[in-house]
């Protein structure tokens, strides 16, 4: 691959950056076995880092077998070489949201849930130091940072560049003719439930998946926050009833979670909760988490492999009470 990616493409960066143009589109398509290999890849990986955080929070020591911290580096390092910077925040959401789940449920009071909150946070930042570099080296790995001139110009346009396009769409969208006009109900939003019935054969047009692109002072960017699909799709109606539904389908998630800190409930609670925090950037919970075809192959490997990998029962005393996992 290296050799290929220095004769063709003048670098190895140059070649992955290829690559990711051809699968965004829609020229190159990862094979079943590839999909499914990434996917068994990503549960596992996850798997170990709840037991990672498990036996430092609940156990205070470190889990000694080497195979669980090589099978973390090698799976971070994987979604490094493939520049998805989007898994990365992920990787890091998910085990954010473990720690807090996990320490949560050790407050016995209302300061010490406060205590809490900000333990989560210190916790966690130098995860987050982490987190930064990845996410600017994963960017430099396509080119995406040739725009800025540091890491810090990089973040902040990563993270506010949304809500900038999602103004200027409303300022501007009698005035503007957006590429992406597509008006079958829902098309902007509804992308997995729309892929899953596609392949029953309904006759639904293709997803609008890429928005246009809007240009600023800096760069031009294509997303808007969930907000401009919401609008663009059911109004702002739609916007209200869409965010009380998934407030409440969240929120009923992390308070069953908090009472079953350890447990396969919260491990699901923690990977599908990023939708939330990419609220300020691009839809999630539509596009990602209701892609239901992939989404069912991701509940049955955490199943199969968490029964798999946790097999001693063993008990913790919370301040709910009593919790049994396979450990």
């Amino acid at each position: 691959v290296v050799q290929l990616s220095l004769r063709f493409y003048g670098s190895t960066f140059g070649f992955i950056e290829n690559a990711k143009d051809l699968k965004i589109n829609g020229n190159f398509q990862v094979s079943f076995i590839a999909g499914q290999g990434y996917i068994i890849a990503e549960i596992i990986a996850d798997l170990f880092i709840f037991s990672f955080i498990k036996s430092i929070i609940y156990e205070k020591k470190l889990i000694k077998n080497p195979c669980l911290y090589l099978t973390i580096i090698v799976y971070i390092l994987n979604v490094l070489i493939t520049a998805t910077r989007s898994r990365l925040l992920n990787l890091f959401i998910y085990a954010f949201v473990l720690v807090f789940i996990m320490l949560y449920s050790r407050r016995k009071d209302s300061i010490q849930t406060n205590r809490t909150i900000w333990k989560t946070i210190f916790r966690t930042i130098p995860a987050f130091i982490i987190l930064l570099i990845g996410f600017y080296f994963a960017g430099s790995l396509t080119g995406k940072i040739e725009s800025y001139d540091t890491m810090g110009e990089n973040l902040l346009n990563y993270c506010g560049m949304s809500v900038y396009n999602l103004n200027y769409y409303i300022v501007h969208s009698e005035e503007v003719l957006f590429t992406s006009s597509e008006t079958f109900f829902g098309i902007h939003t509804l992308s997995g439930p729309y892929s899953f019935m596609r392949s029953f054969g309904f006759d639904i047009p293709e997803d609008v998946i890429a928005l246009e692109y809007i240009q600023s002072k800096l760069v031009k960017g294509n997303v808007f926050t969930p907000l401009r699909r919401y609008y663009q799709d059911f109004g702002v109606l739609g916007i209200f009833l869409i965010s009380t539904f998934l407030g409440y389908i969240y929120s009923s998630l992390i308070n069953k979670s908090l009472n079953k800190p350890v447990s396969l409930l919260s491990i699901l609670t923690a990977f599908f909760i990023f939708p939330m925090f990419f609220w300020s950037i691009e839809e999630r919970f539509f596009m990602d988490v209701l892609l239901i075809i992939r989404t069912i192959y991701i509940l049955m490997y955490f199943y199969i492999f968490s029964h798999l990998f946790f097999r001693k029962k063993t008990s913790y005393k919370y301040s709910y009470g009593y919790c049994v996992i396979r450990n």
